[in-house]
């Protein structure tokens, strides 16, 4: 019996990279002693050499034993206090389900295993301390038994919560920087591509304007210099919109509590001869919520939003800036009765220089710029609409 416990301290201590404790001689009374005077079955009391007992009380892992039939905490040391926040006292009236969170049935299951191998076991679980607050530890866990048949269960527990968190921050912060890389080799090339034909434009007319000075063509060279200044001014509006998504997250006024309302004011104002002009009718709702953002920025969201609205307007044109809650959401819109987008394009719609109408004047990024501003604030963005029935842009922000 002693090679057995001696092959479990081995196992336990190469596993888990710390010195190991092993109750040896375990079929000796010197070592583990059954009380009979207490004839319970329920506890044990270790009476090895006072050396032994402070190597167990002062161990920086946590360790406890227990007894496998009644699964009742027998004996623990100072650090298994510390780490499930339980007394001396309240130790011993401690059965391990309390603590361990996994389901008594497998719990029962796994301790049977155990000893019924006779092998330590090596794992992670999950336990709650006394005032409820969830810790992860890794464990390894002996069965160890005395003559006529009786065991005890030894276990060393050590905090793996730290340890846990930081992977999962590691697994998050990998998984977001592979996005944003997918994001940049798809917005790279995007930028190219679009950034490229007013170029193609631009060279197409100069050799046409040197064709016409040539031949003293002076009416055709200025038709083809307001094409190139047009594309010019394309050239110019790609540029500026792409610099300012790429600055989108990066460089942001700091957000503050303010009334949603208000800044729904604030974009009618800078559109507001826009809105005139068109004939839009503008309904808005009362009772906005405080949401917690970058004014400047939720402002070019709304802009965006209408003008686009207007853009796209059908006849009697109407534009509604309002919000519903969903569940436990607050949901904000901009609806229109405009000519509708098809629900194929939905998710297009938000992809850089992405145009329903390739006809169209703008450059495409306004949607990417404002799913960019929503998701910066971390929120969302989406569209409930059909071809010609009208478009609501749905989004969230945070609530003060």
């Amino acid at each position: 019996m002693e090679l057995e416990c001696a092959e479990a301290s081995k196992r336990i201590s190469a596993e888990l990279d710390i010195p190991a404790i092993a109750l040896t001689d375990c079929a000796d009374d010197k070592n583990v002693r059954y009380n009979k005077e207490e004839d319970t079955g329920e506890r044990w009391l270790p009476v090895s050499e006072v050396k032994y007992r402070s190597l167990f009380q002062h161990a920086v892992d946590a360790i406890y034993l227990f007894d496998p039939k009644t699964k009742r905490v027998l004996d623990a040391n100072q650090a298994f206090l510390a780490l499930s926040g339980y007394t001396a006292a309240e130790v011993h009236n401690l059965r391990i389900y309390e603590f361990i969170t996994q389901d008594s049935d497998k719990i029962a299951t796994h301790v049977q295993q155990i000893v019924t191998s006779r092998a330590a076991t090596i794992g992670e679980q999950v336990w709650h301390r006394k005032d409820g607050t969830l810790i992860d530890v890794h464990t390894a866990v002996s069965i160890i038994k005395q003559d006529g048949g009786r065991a005890i269960g030894f276990v060393i527990a050590r905090d793996v919560t730290e340890r846990k968190r930081a992977e999962e921050e590691r697994e998050r912060l990998l998984k977001e920087f592979e996005a944003k890389n997918v994001e940049l080799d798809r917005f790279t090339h995007t930028v190219a591509h679009d950034l490229r034909s007013p170029l193609v434009t631009l060279q197409g007319f100069v050799n046409m304007l040197r064709e016409d000075l040539d031949q003293n063509e002076r009416e055709k060279a200025e038709n083809n210099l307001k094409y190139i200044e047009k594309a010019v001014t394309k050239l110019d509006k790609l540029l500026n919109d792409t610099l300012q998504l790429s600055r989108l997250g990066r460089v942001t006024n700091p957000a503050e509590d303010l009334p949603f309302g208000d800044i729904v004011e604030d974009a009618l104002e800078q559109i507001a001869e826009q809105i005139k002009s068109s004939g839009v009718e503008v309904s808005i709702a009362d009772n906005f919520p405080v949401v917690h953002v970058d004014q400047m920025q939720i402002a070019e969201v709304l802009v965006n939003l209408i003008v686009n609205s207007i853009t796209y307007r059908g006849s009697r044109p109407k534009i509604e800036i309002g919000s519903r809650v969903d569940g436990e959401e607050t949901v904000f819109f901009v609806r229109d009765n405009g000519i509708g987008i098809d629900r194929s394009q939905h998710e297009k719609v938000f992809e850089l220089f992405y145009r329903v109408d390739s006809k169209g004047e703008g450059t495409g990024a306004g949607l990417a710029i404002v799913k960019r501003i929503i998701e910066v604030h971390g929120g969302r963005i989406w569209l409930e609409s059909e071809k010609g029935k009208g478009c609501t842009v749905c989004f969230t922000l945070p609530i003060a």
